[in-house]
């Protein structure tokens, strides 16, 4: 003799279909949150201003570090050759960038005779300031040891 045994039922239960549904609307949010450029393409624009901008002002330091590395760090300085110096940033700039539309090529300015804190004993420092539009400076010091 065999026993019936009930058909085992299959399917998701109402609290499962719940959870899904919640989870699913937070993943959504925060997709939703994180693309909030799409709705508002000024936004947009104005980011992609500030990745130039950033872009630019990281090429011009390392065009300072580039020189500091190939000719010395007498080489970074604000004296140009024409003034009777010996220095490549006399014009105030990274000449050797051009400049993307309308955006200006990056200042330099250069410190020679940095003696902060942060400049060890005994050693020639530089500090060293790269400026780009509306952007912070990137400042950075060079040590001639």
């Amino acid at each position: 003799m065999s026993t019936l045994t009930p058909p085992r039922q299959r399917g998701f239960t109402l609290i499962e279909m719940i959870a899904v549904v919640v989870l699913l609307g937070i993943a959504a949010a925060t997709i939703i949150s994180m693309q909030g450029n799409i709705l508002n393409p000024q936004r947009s624009v104005d980011l992609t201003t500030a990745q130039v901008y950033s872009r630019l002002q990281q090429a011009c330091a390392e065009q300072v570090l580039l020189v500091e590395r190939q000719d010395g760090i007498d080489q970074v300085t604000n004296v140009s050759v024409t003034n009777g110096g010996s220095g490549r940033f006399g014009t105030n700039n990274c000449d050797a960038l051009v400049a993307y539309g309308s955006n200006p090529i990056p200042s330099v300015t250069v410190n020679d005779n940095y003696t902060g804190s942060a400049c060890p004993t005994g050693v020639t420092c530089k500090l060293v300031t790269v400026q780009e539009g509306s952007l912070p400076p990137l400042v950075f010091m060079l040590a001639d040891y």
